[in-house]
């Protein structure tokens, strides 16, 4: 019992010096947010678990888009990518590093490349569905894919496919609704979208609708994950 109560501990602390690196990062406090990770990494070393490691360099990567570093933070999110980390990270792990390089691409005016990446994280989205997982419990992770990979459509100008996505997004919500709260739902958005021929007026509408679903699962994500 308390060889197991240990493991939870160390657990813990390893997730509360990821979640802290992220804070210290957005402050702008790269060091402090890097010797916070190192800390994190010393747990990870002690685990056979492929995952904590590449999680470590997943948030150095984040930590370093924060202070604007995005050659940086792509290095450490190939690093992930390592041949012989092939099948051994999570899927859920992999959507974030590809969601991440498209980001780091983006900033780098790199459309194509931040196109391809967002595609990836559609592809390693649909192997977490593939392993049986509730769509319900990855929603929140599903629109942060739809809505990066809008707006790396949107970029490259393949606005029609853009518009599609941002639409997606915005009409998740309705997903496990009886069908009469999803008319509803429903309703209350398509009556903020007016029909128009102008597919960018259109498109803008639907990116800020996607935005605020965004917003709204982040909220309810932090109430949820907040020690």
């Amino acid at each position: 019992k308390i060889k197991m109560r240990s493991v939870v501990n160390t657990d813990i602390e390893f997730k509360k010096r990821l979640k802290m690196s992220t804070i210290t990062a957005r402050k702008g406090q790269l060091s402090d947010a890097l010797d916070m990770l190192k800390e994190a990494e010393s747990f990870a070393l002690n685990s056979a678990d492929v995952g904590k490691r590449a999680n470590v360099l997943r948030f150095e990567a984040f930590a370093h888009m924060e202070v604007g570093m995005y050659e940086e933070a792509l290095f450490r999110f190939e690093d992930i990518l390592r041949p012989d980390w092939e099948n051994k990270v999570p899927h859920s792990v992999l959507v974030e590093v590809h969601m991440g390089m498209g980001r780091c691409y983006t900033k780098l005016e790199r459309k194509d490349k931040a196109l391809e990446s967002c595609n990836n994280a559609f592809d390693s989205f649909k192997m977490i569905l593939g392993t049986g997982a509730s769509l319900t419990q990855h929603r929140h992770l599903e629109l942060q894919v739809l809505y990066e990979l809008a707006c790396a459509k949107e970029a490259c100008d393949f606005l029609s496919e853009a518009r599609s996505c941002f639409k997606k997004a915005a009409t998740l919500e309705i997903r496990g609704k009886t069908e009469e709260e999803a008319k509803l739902h429903n309703g209350s958005i398509y009556h903020a979208v007016p029909s128009m021929s102008d597919i960018y007026g259109e498109l803008r509408i639907w990116r800020n609708l996607a935005w605020e679903a965004l917003c709204t699962y982040n909220m309810i994500k932090d109430v949820n994950t907040d020690d």
